[in-house]
Formats: structure tokens, sequence, C-alpha cells
């Protein structure tokens, strides 16, 4: 059980990282764009954002049962050994 939390712990913390430099990066990226192109097209919503933070945890905790499938599988002295 501690190697299933511990998985998908650190899924959401690489998870979040990325979201937390993400949506900030391309805000900027955004405003930067209309900065220089002022017809360009893009508007930013708070509520997107959290959207794209519920997507984030789900996709991170999704791509985590694979790697703890395979975690499961594996004879800890085998793992151990080296």
């Amino acid at each position: 059980r501690i190697l299933y939390w511990t998985a998908m712990q650190q899924a959401l913390i690489c998870g979040l990282c990325g979201w937390l430099i993400g949506v900030p990066a391309s805000w900027g990226v955004i405003e930067m764009a209309q900065y220089f192109v002022p017809q360009f097209p893009a508007v930013t919503y708070s509520h997107h954002a959290l959207w794209m933070l519920g997507g984030t945890i789900v996709m991170s905790l999704l791509a985590a049962v694979f790697p703890i499938r395979r975690i499961a599988r594996i004879d800890p002295v085998v793992a151990f050994k080296g």
C-alpha cells in the first residue's frame, strides 16, 4: 500500500508542478503575442485554468496506474537484491 501511495503522490506532484509552470507561462505567451500582434485572437479565463487543473489531476492519476501495476508484480527481494 505504501508503494501505491508513493507512486500516486509522485504522479500528482509532477502533474501539479507542470500545471503551476504551464498555466502562467501560457498566459505570459498570450500576453506577449497580443502585445506584438494586437489582433491575436486569444483570451484567458481563470475557470479554464481550473478545468485544466482537474484534467491534470485525472491524467496524472491515470498515468500512475500502469507503473503501480508493475510495482505490484515485482518481488521485493528481487528488487532490492540489485
